[in-house]
């Protein structure tokens, strides 16, 4: 069995439920903390360019704006075996870039092509 968090306290400082309880209380510590609304993060426009190196050089240009709230997906089209490989992952790699701070899960070869990345946002009202 779980203890809760008072059972805790008092099993560590040596104390029964009850004198924990009431040394937190004198200190005006309490277990519930105030619940705060989780803020809202919509995604309102991703953009990069650069240039694909490799067997295939290409120029990117790649720009995805009037995003709103709600779910989106990135997906390939065609039914032609090609659409592995085109950058459906990247493009979220390169949102959670732009949103950590680092690239995490972007393949360098992939960074190394971007000469320059956007992603804007809304994080509740607030740009």
């Amino acid at each position: 069995m779980t203890m809760s968090w008072l059972e805790t306290v008092s099993n560590r400082a040596g104390l029964s439920v009850e004198q924990a309880e009431a040394s937190l209380h004198r200190r005006g510590i309490s277990a519930d903390r105030a619940t705060r609304p989780t803020p809202t993060l919509t995604i309102t426009s991703v953009k990069f360019r650069g240039k694909k190196q490799g067997k295939l050089t290409d120029p990117i240009d790649f720009s995805w704006s009037d995003l709103s709230s709600g779910v989106w997906a990135v997906t390939s089209h065609g039914n032609t075996g090609k659409s592995n490989l085109v950058g459906k992952s990247s493009v979220l790699e390169i949102i959670l870039w732009c949103l950590r701070g680092e690239p995490k899960g972007l393949q360098d070869d992939v960074r190394s092509w971007l000469d320059w990345v956007r992603v804007s946002f809304n994080l509740d009202e607030r740009q």
